[in-house]
């Protein structure tokens, strides 16, 4: 079974930057996961891209080719209003789409999420496991 994923917008934003060289990037292309988002989540990643500070990193026309290609590549869904919340609210949105989504795993560099014991909890007993891309990785690598 392909697994299904929800990507933190940090995250993303690595593998717009590593783009070939990502192995993340990569591993989707090779359909070794499924990408889950929404549209908030879109959202949140094309205001992120406009930002200078992120510019300086992710040039725009890279990010609107990837954001073109999300779009096409990706898996929409609605999220789940009902989902478990964590203590940044900034995170409810991702998390709304990972349940809505179905997700196996929710991927980020976030400490909000990935310290949170609580949600972590709330989001197992629901199938989703809350990791680092690393551990992502080593995941649909099968090791």
């Amino acid at each position: 079974m392909i697994p299904r994923a929800s990507l933190d917008t940090n995250i993303l934003l690595r593998m717009i930057a590593g783009g070939s060289r990502s192995e993340l990037y990569a591993r989707w292309q090779e359909k070794k996961f499924y990408l889950i988002m929404s549209l908030a989540t879109l959202t949140e990643l094309r205001a992120v891209l406009s930002r200078t500070e992120v510019q300086r990193y992710v040039k725009r026309d890279k990010g609107e080719t990837f954001l073109v290609f999300l779009e096409e590549r990706a898996i929409f869904v609605q999220p789940n209003l009902s989902a478990p919340t964590c203590r940044d609210p900034e995170d409810t949105s991702l998390i709304a789409t990972a349940v809505g989504g179905k997700v196996n795993f929710l991927v980020s560099a976030d400490h909000d999420l990935l310290d949170d014991d609580e949600l972590i909890e709330e989001l197992a007993r629901l199938g989703i496991r809350i990791v680092k891309a690393e551990d992502f990785l080593v995941a649909v690598r099968g090791e």
